[in-house]
């Protein structure tokens, strides 16, 4: 068993890594083509594929699974679509750090929701992901949030939406078929928002091709697929935290390949969210007392 739990967990680094890679592919298709032509490529080929391999699925479909896809899909195309739109304002950098911010956000929706109350430690990560976006967007001493950050922003929202109701919809139906009507919604809504925004043309260019086919294969189909396996022998607290270092890879590799400027004030902002995030996922032993202590006191009273 632990075998396959090192093996799964490494399955999610790879995840990770690819998701990393793919905000410098998509900095670099977004100077050729347009956020929603993208996203039509990227999840048109998705439900293609999965159609395909998953096709007996379809047995099990009906109206309450399609409503429940739909509305998932409807969340994951806004939290995709102010991701893209937005990385065409800001740095690969931002758009990795800030979207991973969904992490934070996820407990609070669940507490909204569920009426599950988060842990003390969810709230000290909250004062210092805050802090962090603070300092990502600090210039000349003044807190300034431009077009692309805040869109990042509002795209680890629907993120964490999309998230926080696929829970409660898997109990009652086959995570696959969701997905699949998933990559349908997304695909739909991509190409009337393209159509919208004056892009008919479909037909992807020479410059473009392999690089929308990696998205597409590698950090979408491939990516999902291995998610899907990996997830089964490992911890979710493992998967979570594994998979928000998509944020720190993105980093790198837009370092690497397009030569991004990473300052010391962008290193110490995405240091506060990083820890943040870790701390979403991971509880201190005196955040533990913290936590027993509040319980405690409630109790009493």
């Amino acid at each position: 068993m632990k075998n396959k739990t090192f093996i799964a967990d490494a399955s999610l680094l790879l995840v990770a890594i690819l998701w990393g890679f793919s905000f410098t592919l998509c900095k670099n298709v977004l100077s050729l083509v347009s956020p929603f032509y993208m996203l039509f490529f990227r999840f048109i080929i998705g439900f293609i594929f999965l159609s395909i391999i998953f096709h007996k699925k379809y047995k099990l479909l009906n109206l309450k699974i399609l409503k429940q896809g739909i509305i998932l899909g409807v969340f994951l195309f806004a939290g995709f679509a102010f991701q893209t739109v937005g990385l065409v304002y800001t740095t690969v950098s931002n758009n990795a750090f800030l979207t991973a911010i969904y992490v934070i956000i996820v407990p609070f929706l669940y507490w909204f929701i569920h009426k599950e109350k988060p842990n003390f430690s969810l709230f000290i990560a909250c004062i210092l992901c805050i802090t962090g976006i603070g300092i990502l967007t600090l210039n000349n001493g003044i807190i300034s949030i431009n077009l692309g950050d805040f869109l990042t922003i509002l795209c680890a929202i629907f993120f964490a939406l999309q998230i926080a109701f696929l829970g409660p919809f898997t109990k009652d139906a086959d995570p696959i078929l969701l997905t699949i009507i998933q990559f349908a919604t997304n695909a739909i809504l991509a190409f009337i928002f393209n159509l919208f925004n004056g892009y008919p043309k479909l037909i992807p260019s020479n410059d473009s091709i392999w690089q929308l086919l990696y998205i597409a294969i590698f950090a979408t189909i491939l990516a999902f697929l291995i998610q899907n396996i990996a997830q089964r022998y490992t911890k979710s607290t493992h998967a979570a935290l594994i998979l928000s270092t998509e944020s720190l890879f993105g980093t790198i590799f837009a370092s690497i390949f397009i030569n991004e400027a990473i300052t010391t004030k962008t290193i110490i902002g995405f240091c506060f969210i990083f820890v943040s995030i870790i701390l979403t996922e991971i509880e201190l032993p005196f955040i533990s007392g913290i936590n027993s202590k509040i319980k405690s006191h409630f109790i009493n009273k």
